[in-house]
């Protein structure tokens, strides 16, 4: 052990102070895992809350829109913005009613 403290530089310290130290920076490593791991999980299901909207073009330039709605497994695909924009707001009322 003595060693392993002259190593590192302060061969004062004993073993004692070492373990604590180690405990202690174990602790924030975990603690700090488990908030980003919470953090992440809460915007997953936040994420997952929200309808996915996105856009593709086809070989002629046309672009068309599709959307999938995680929460009820609804989807559109191949629609114009105006379809997309009714889909949303049909599901913005349903959610309103429940």
């Amino acid at each position: 052990m003595k060693l392993a403290l002259r190593w590192l530089g302060h061969p004062e310290w004993d073993a004692t102070v070492l373990n604590q130290n180690t405990v202690t920076n174990a602790k924030k490593t975990l603690l700090s895992w488990l908030e980003n791991a919470s953090q992440s999980f809460m915007q997953r299901l936040i994420t997952d809350a929200e309808p996915r909207v996105w856009h593709t073009c086809d070989a002629e330039g046309k672009l068309w829109w599709h959307a999938h709605d995680s929460v009820t497994g609804r989807s559109l695909y191949n629609a114009s913005e105006a379809e997309i924009r009714i889909w949303l707001e049909q599901r913005h009322n349903l959610a309103l009613m429940d």
